[in-house]
């Protein structure tokens, strides 16, 4: 459901983002074309960073990263998403996995000046370092896919631009290839609708922060993630039933990587604890089309699951 106040936002930002489309697909630049580096100079100012390549994803982004910078060793939180994993392994970085709970927030690959921020943007987020963002569907600021990473590194920033476009030089006639790289750019057509909403996010946002502050007092918890809302539970397979029979989808962030078959022989810290806390969490639904009283619906069947 939505409150009146939403739906204003909603249907103006619609139509908004769908002019935005028309546009760009009328023009015929739907891969390469003005919108990257428009939403590029857009969201540095922002985040309040130096520096900003757009990428096809935050995978992209931290593999890129991790593949420019080659620390000798990274530790992540087992329970996080499997692509971090995969970027580091991928680059033949030694990968440790460490029991830090950090879903919703952004977090260090320790042993780096690397930061994963795909659960988490917002105004002058930019802290001094690597910064990879995500633009997938389920995030805050969505493109249907994407990434960025945020530097204040001027050679990297100069490499990424060439490493996202296979190497190349510019895009256009005459081209060179200064080293091998694989495909990693975002498309001009993502930039358009991102750089639309990007308008809305401070809005988003605030819907979204408002709702969480709505959870933390019916369920007396102090959570300050505004992607992912976590609570923990007993017996949570039979909790996630009891709220989809009541019309409430629930999730898990996420299943620990060591649990994993690709990444089950990696050294893991402290692995009781983190089994321990799988078992307990379950996110609630989290996103700006949720009302007030959908968010009273969701806290009483958990209340009553409680009692």
């Amino acid at each position: 459901m939505y409150n009146h106040r939403q739906i204003d936002f909603y249907e103006r930002k619609g139509i908004y983002e769908l002019g935005m489309v028309k546009n760009i697909i009328s023009s015929g630049r739907l891969s390469h074309g003005p919108w990257i580096g428009i939403f590029e100079e857009e969201l540095a100012e922002y985040i309040g960073a130096p520096y900003v390549i757009a990428t096809n994803s935050c995978t992209s982004a931290l593999y890129l990263a991790l593949k420019y910078y080659k620390p000798n060793k990274v530790s992540i939180p087992s329970m996080t998403f499997g692509s971090v994993a995969s970027a580091v392994l991928e680059n033949g970085i030694k990968l440790e996995f460490d029991d830090r709970y950090c879903v919703g927030h952004a977090y260090k690959l320790e042993g780096s000046d690397i930061t994963d921020s795909a659960h988490e943007i917002y105004r002058d987020c930019y802290r001094p370092g690597t910064m990879c963002f995500s633009f997938y569907s389920t995030k805050n600021l969505s493109g249907a896919d994407g990434g960025a990473i945020a530097t204040d590194d001027k050679d990297f920033y100069d490499w990424a631009q060439a490493a996202v476009n296979c190497g190349r030089d510019k895009i256009g006639y005459g081209y060179d290839i200064c080293f091998p790289s694989l495909k990693y750019n975002m498309t001009n057509l993502q930039a358009g609708i991102l750089s639309d909403r990007l308008r809305n996010l401070d809005k988003e946002l605030e819907i979204i922060n408002l709702i969480v502050s709505s959870y933390n007092t019916h369920l007396d918890i102090y959570n300050t993630s505004n992607h992912l809302y976590t609570i923990k539970v007993y017996d949570r397979d039979s909790f996630m039933s009891y709220m989809k029979d009541n019309g409430i989808e629930t999730s898990v962030h996420f299943k620990p990587l060591h649990q994993m078959t690709a990444f089950n022989k990696i050294k893991v810290h402290n692995k009781s604890k983190i089994d321990k806390k799988y078992e307990e969490i379950v996110s609630l639904p989290l996103h700006s089309n949720l009302s007030f009283s959908d968010v009273d619906y969701i806290c009483d069947k958990v209340k009553k699951w409680r009692k």
